[in-house]
């Protein structure tokens, strides 16, 4: 990435006067701008960047675009489609109407420096240090707190598509660890195999062919694990060490076992109960949760808000807590 060192701009006259009059009740990023500013500046994210590393579209912008991003549910390329088609995100992101915008791929670089970096704690009280200055948010006010369920939003996957998709998972985890280890393993055949994600329309329809690939795959998977636990592989605790390695061991207990020398696929009623499966093999984290009669696959979440009779209530403190990790923030 290059760096320009963008101020916060003030909205062009044009981008200000053609906004308006397309919206002329104005809309939510509108509200977003005139009432809450840019929220961000660039000193906010000076640490994420190394003294010399510089962006091509200001720090400031790109996390608001990503927030726009998540209220729309759109992909990368769809949101930098907004930003170069969209007069309501010109206006808030304060932009001629004539720019044309960014790549695409800026967006998933800016991410990776936000996971890197760690930032959300500070980003989050910098919303709510805003909110406080509008008077949205009062020190002291009351507060409500209540238990509910932040749900991994991944669609489940039938037992065939899982097991392929955790092997594929882990294959790619192995490429980034040891890349000269796994060539030295794989045959040609698994590259067109397991390369791209494994989906319901590329598994086979027929109940034959869909045994015989499900066989293939238990076989490919068994192969890899002992290749891994192999006393003679160089780097096996390195290997080992691996997430993706220690699920798909435990997936492959959970739905194959050996009979007279044979792998075989278990019968559904052979697997563990649903507490204690594997159910998505890229969100491990998402542990299986039972509350007040909902069984769900996901993560459970305690949630704090201010709120007052004459105000809007606001998020001031989550807690989301998981089988691996707890993350807090929260409004001081």
């Amino acid at each position: 990435m290059s760096f320009l060192a963008q101020p916060i701009s003030t909205i062009p006259e044009l981008t200000d006067q053609v906004t308006k009059q397309a919206f002329p009740e104005g809309n939510l990023y509108m509200r977003i701008r005139n009432e809450l500013g840019c929220i961000y500046s660039e000193r906010d994210f000076a640490t994420l960047f190394p003294p010399r590393a510089r962006l091509s579209f200001a720090a400031w912008r790109l996390v608001l675009i990503t927030i726009m991003q998540y209220i729309e549910n759109l992909t990368d390329r769809q949101a930098a489609e907004m930003v170069r088609g969209r007069i309501d995100w010109k206006y808030v992101l304060g932009l001629e109407l004539t720019d044309s915008g960014f790549d695409s791929h800026v967006l998933s670089e800016f991410r990776t420096r936000l996971l890197e970096g760690s930032p959300e704690k500070r980003l989050f009280e910098l919303v709510l240090e805003r909110l406080k200055q509008c008077r949205l948010l009062m020190s002291g006010a009351k507060q409500h707190t209540d238990s509910s369920y932040v749900l991994a939003t991944l669609r489940s996957l039938n037992r065939t598509e899982k097991v392929a998709e955790m092997l594929r998972a882990t294959i790619h985890a192995l490429a980034i660890v040891a890349p000269t280890w796994l060539r030295q393993h794989l045959t040609p055949e698994w590259f067109e195999r397991y390369f791209p994600q494994i989906e319901e329309y590329r598994v086979p329809k027929t109940e034959e062919a869909r045994n015989t690939y499900i066989e293939t795959v238990g076989t490919d998977g068994i192969k890899l694990l002992q290749a891994i636990y192999a006393e003679t592989t160089p780097p096996g605790e390195t290997l080992r060490a691996v997430e993706e390695v220690e699920t798909l061991k435990q997936l492959w207990v959970q739905h194959f076992y050996f009979e007279a020398g044979q792998l075989c696929w278990r019968e559904v009623k052979d697997i563990p109960t649903v507490p204690l499966r594997h159910n998505l093999p890229c969100a491990g984290e998402a542990c299986y949760v039972e509350k007040r009669g909902i069984k769900k696959q996901g993560y459970e979440e305690h949630m704090s808000e201010g709120y007052t009779q004459q105000q809007v209530r606001l998020l001031t403190h989550e807690l989301i807590k998981n089988s691996t990790k707890v993350c807090s923030l929260q409004f001081k």
